[in-house]
């Protein structure tokens, strides 16, 4: 029998739902704040539960706190959530730490109990998904190698696809751009792309996330990465770069959450286009070496047809220097061992480091960054990191 816990701290809608679920055969227990919730479903001699059903607003824990300590945790049990309609940032909060499903307050009973069982019946395919993933996998490198020839003919592996474009070649660009890249594991989905646009003039610059560690996350980098290629061979907006991309991943069935963020670099006019999908600000650093950070609005790609981008003209002077990042960089965290209360990065984290080292070459800038980053990071690695920094019309230039 699946046994549910429901936390919620409106008793009546709590017990409302408590009771259409008793209904349909499940066992049912109610607790009414986050915190009790955690200690149910986290101890290890308690009740097994099959799901836990979750209002986002309660005392001592939110249901955002909740689900992403439980998953911190390893712990995998189903979670659907109880949102405020039309809350975008809480949909994409709660899908980066691994939220299974959710639904818009308010809602009918009759939704809740089919969202139930939905739940359950993915649950139960799970193992016959990953069969078919495991018989489909040679046909979904075919694919691959069909639609993306000039790349894919050297795919062997996941791995070795991934590898493959991660690797940028920058020796011929007309600016500095250095990297640092730490995969979480051997698989992975953060991914930074380089191009000439048709004018030859123009340079772009990618960088995204693509949700996930697996095989699905480092072939639907292979896609954003043909795309890019596509887009510098076409040329064209940022904004409508990013609408093709979104309605191709969503035509796609990816079920893969992208940020990203692109920028165009007009090396006649000495303009900087900056592009944003749902992706951490990216950070500007004057010639006098002081940083900033030029946040833009922007969806998250591959989940809503309705996505909006916008784009940011700025006109650039000589030896700008830019950085962008995954959230994996951002959110490197250090937990203090004697109160466990933890300090994330953070974009003024990375202000605050960038400021330390105002007059360092660009290659040196990033090595200082990126070390002090890692060492003030104590707590395990859950993600991919990737910084990128380039300066405006660097060594290369002509």
């Amino acid at each position: 029998m699946y046994r549910i816990l429901i936390a919620d701290d409106e008793a009546e809608m709590a017990n409302t739902i408590r009771f259409a679920l008793l209904a349909e055969g499940y066992a049912v227990d109610v607790v009414h704040d986050g915190e009790s919730a955690f200690n149910a479903i986290a101890k290890p001699a308690g009740v097994k539960y099959s799901l836990l059903i979750t209002d986002v607003q309660m005392p001592k824990l939110t249901g955002l706190g909740l689900l992403r300590q439980l998953r911190q945790l390893e712990n995998d049990t189903p979670v659907i959530v109880m949102t405020g309609f039309g809350d975008k940032q809480m949909v994409v909060d709660l899908m980066r730490i691994g939220c299974d499903d959710y639904i818009d307050k308010p809602f009918s009973i009759k939704e809740m109990v089919a969202m139930v069982a939905r739940v359950f019946e993915n649950e139960n395919s799970v193992d016959q998904k990953r069969e078919k993933e495991k018989n489909d996998q040679e046909r979904e490198i075919q694919k691959y190698r069909a639609k993306f020839d000039e790349i894919s003919h050297q795919i062997t592996t996941a791995e070795d696809a991934f590898n493959q474009i991660m690797t940028v070649d920058t020796s011929d660009l007309p600016l500095d751009l250095i990297y640092r890249y730490r995969p979480f594991a051997g698989l992975g989905g953060d991914l930074i792309c380089v191009g000439t646009l048709p004018d030859k003039s123009e340079i772009a610059i990618l960088i995204a996330d693509v949700a996930g560690h697996d095989i699905g996350a480092s072939y639907h980098a292979v896609f954003v990465r043909s795309m890019f290629e596509e887009h510098c061979r076409l040329g064209g907006e940022i904004t409508s770069f990013f609408h093709v991309l979104n309605e191709k991943l969503i035509h796609v069935g990816s079920e893969k959450m992208v940020t990203a963020q692109l920028v165009h670099i007009n090396t006649k006019t000495n303009v900087l286009t900056l592009g944003n999908a749902g992706h951490w600000p990216m950070i500007r650093v004057n010639p006098l070496g002081e940083p900033s950070l030029v946040s833009l609005d922007g969806d998250v790609l591959g989940i809503r047809s309705d996505a909006s981008f916008s784009q940011l003209e700025i006109p650039v002077s000589h030896k700008e220097k830019f950085y962008l990042c995954t959230d994996g960089f951002v959110e490197l965290k250090r937990v203090d061992p004697t109160t466990g209360h933890s300090v994330m990065l953070s974009p003024s984290g990375v202000l605050h480091l960038l400021a330390n080292y105002p007059s360092l070459p660009l290659e040196e800038q990033i090595e200082a960054i990126w070390k002090n980053a890692l060492s003030f990071s104590n707590y395990r690695m859950y993600d991919d990191i990737l910084l990128i920094g380039f300066q405006t019309w660097g060594a290369n230039h002509v």
